[in-house]
């Protein structure tokens, strides 16, 4: 399992470290594992106000017999960078999918680049509520999908400080 420092929890410098150590480490420690496979990459994030945002390029094997974006590798970029999120804000806790959410608005083409970003709604001392909207790097302006996100963060404090 990869391992947040707790010195990354403390500064926004510290916030994009944690996010591009991790994305070096699944590929080595979770090698084998459905997230080194959609192969994400950091592309900003915010301590203050609580998003992640990465890019990813979608490959041949992700895709459905009509050759868009599978539905499940959507929901898949979705709920990781979601749950992400959700660890950094809560402190680190392993965040457990309770429930999320995805509305499919447009086909997600495979060639090119896609973009998710996450933010926080609402952070606890257990459970923590997200969203995610992504779209193809070339245009920004036309969501292709979004989601809502609830995960169980485990009990303890928030090392951040918007904590509604």
């Amino acid at each position: 399992m990869i391992t947040m420092n707790p010195d990354t929890l403390l500064d926004q410098a510290g916030m994009e470290r944690a996010f591009t150590q991790y994305f070096e480490d699944v590929k080595t420690q979770c090698s084998g594992t459905l997230n080194p496979m959609l192969d994400a990459h950091l592309l900003s994030c915010s301590r203050d106000q609580q998003t992640l945002t990465v890019w990813a390029e979608p490959q041949p094997w992700m895709a459905n017999p009509g050759g868009i974006l599978h539905g499940g590798i959507i929901a898949a970029y979705m709920d990781v960078v979601m749950g992400l999120l959700c660890r950094y804000c809560s402190g680190g806790y392993m965040p457990v999918s309770i429930h999320v959410d995805v509305d499919y608005l447009r086909a997600v083409p495979i060639q090119g680049k896609i973009i998710v970003e996450a933010r926080i709604n609402r952070l606890g001392s257990s459970l923590c509520v997200a969203e995610a909207k992504l779209w193809a790097f070339d245009r920004p302006d036309r969501l292709l999908a979004t989601a809502g996100g609830t995960y169980s963060i485990g009990k303890g404090k928030s090392l951040t400080k918007k904590n509604n």
